[in-house]
């Protein structure tokens, strides 16, 4: 099933009034992305309906601020220097499109 279609079941599912269906799927719409909006500022409560993200491991037990996720395969961890850091911060700059107006 497409992307579309399983939108548009859902769509379906939201209404209850056949006589109005346009203002049944615009509330439950509307009240589905203010409950999602919302938990995403409340840390420690557990939302019934919505699913976690993918991202985070089995062990995390409350979601925090900066959600770090899982590497997919054989990450690792690299460190680098003061040095290499402002080298490589200083080639973004100039090699940046959104940074040209601003240097001129």
């Amino acid at each position: 099933m497409y992307a579309f279609e399983r939108f548009i079941l859902y769509l379906k599912s939201c209404v209850r009034n056949r006589n109005r269906p346009e203002g049944c799927i615009a509330e439950s719409y509307i009240a589905k992305k203010a409950v999602e909006f919302c938990t995403e500022y409340l840390f420690e409560v557990d939302p019934i309906g919505i699913s976690s993200s993918r991202n985070l491991t089995t062990d995390d037990t409350k979601a925090s601020k900066i959600i770090e996720g899982r590497p997919l395969a054989g990450g690792k961890v690299v460190q680098i220097g003061s040095l290499s850091w402002e080298q490589a911060h200083l080639y973004v700059l100039h090699n940046t499109q959104d940074v040209l107006p601003y240097i001129k």
